[in-house]
């Protein structure tokens, strides 16, 4: 087996789904391959280790075991993964866990557990609930069980033709640390995401659907319940019958920075209370082109600044 991420790409990109244990936002999850080989930006060589993916039954399994070799300012490390799924009730509802684990040669060490599910409640409305918590050698003492997890619920309905929403919230503590995942922010709570309506203009039309939503979430600072983060706005989402779909969007976007930070070595941005709006709009071409290209264009207030 080759070392680095040659390797890394071989093993994890096959049936990659069943290790899946996706939480709110973005790359958020528990188990993110791109943190066994790479740190800091830099390749960690690996000796090797071993990968199982299946089906038994009604279950999902999926274990993986990898080792690193020691690199730079990081010890030889050992990743484990183990998860498994089970369908319940229907085809469109499962149930499942994971189970993650970092051990340095140190003596250094990150575990890390989840439990997830789907549930087609009734009709097109799924509900989804996750609970993750994590534990190190880096863990302060004294520190609650909640300090630690992340506990998460979603409500959606899935639609393209009719009144849609897609809500959820997300509770993560100050201290919850996935040795083997990724997180981009830590201590808050997110609420959020969608309601739309979709609609499909008819055979004489030449749009395929039309879909008009409107879009915000919210983070809550855990410590004090300030408001840290915001953002709100419509959208016209139009696919027309070639393939081809048209995106115009606004939105309105509130930050409140406790520290400053740089957007470049001569742009720095005060720590404050900052509210700023943009508009957007998108282009994709048709689907089956020769080349798939996409355009983008937004402009607006930016923080104290403007951007185009």
């Amino acid at each position: 087996m080759k070392e680095g991420p040659a390797a890394h790409g071989v093993i994890f990109l096959e049936d990659a789904q069943v290790f899946d244990f996706r939480l709110s936002g973005g790359r958020n999850k528990l188990f993110y391959s791109r943190r066994i080989g790479i740190s800091g930006g830099e390749e960690v060589p690996i000796y090797g280790g071993a990968r199982l993916v299946g089906r038994l039954g009604n279950w999902d399994i999926g274990f993986l075991d990898m080792q690193t070799r020691a690199a730079a300012d990081l010890t030889s490390e050992n990743f484990g993964v183990f998860r498994l799924r089970r369908r319940v009730f229907n085809e469109n509802s499962y149930v499942g866990g994971i189970a993650t684990t970092r051990v340095g040669k140190g003596g250094g060490y990150n575990v890390a557990y989840g439990l997830d599910g789907i549930i087609r409640a009734f009709g097109e409305d799924y509900v989804t609930f996750n609970l993750a918590q994590t534990f190190d050698d880096e863990e302060e003492e004294g520190s609650g069980v909640f300090d630690a997890s992340l506990v998460r619920a979603r409500w959606e309905r899935r639609t393209v033709d009719g009144f849609g929403y897609d809500l959820s919230v997300t509770r993560v503590g100050i201290g919850y640390n996935p040795g083997v995942g990724f997180v981009q922010r830590t201590g808050f709570t997110r609420i959020g995401d969608r309601l739309f309506h979709g609609w499909t203009p008819g055979r004489e039309s030449g749009i395929l659907r039309q879909l008009l939503s409107l879009n915000g979430h919210l983070f809550i600072r855990n410590l004090d319940r300030s408001l840290e983060s915001a953002v709100v706005g419509p959208e016209w989402d139009i696919e027309v019958k070639t393939g081809a779909r048209i995106k115009v969007g606004a939105k309105a976007s509130y930050e409140d920075l406790s520290d400053p930070f740089e957007l470049s070595d001569d742009a720095i941005v005060p720590a404050g209370s900052y509210t700023f709006y943009d508009l957007n709009a998108s282009y994709t071409n048709a689907r089956g082109s020769l080349v798939k290209w996409k355009a983008v264009a937004a402009a607006g207030s930016f923080y104290d600044g403007s951007q185009i």
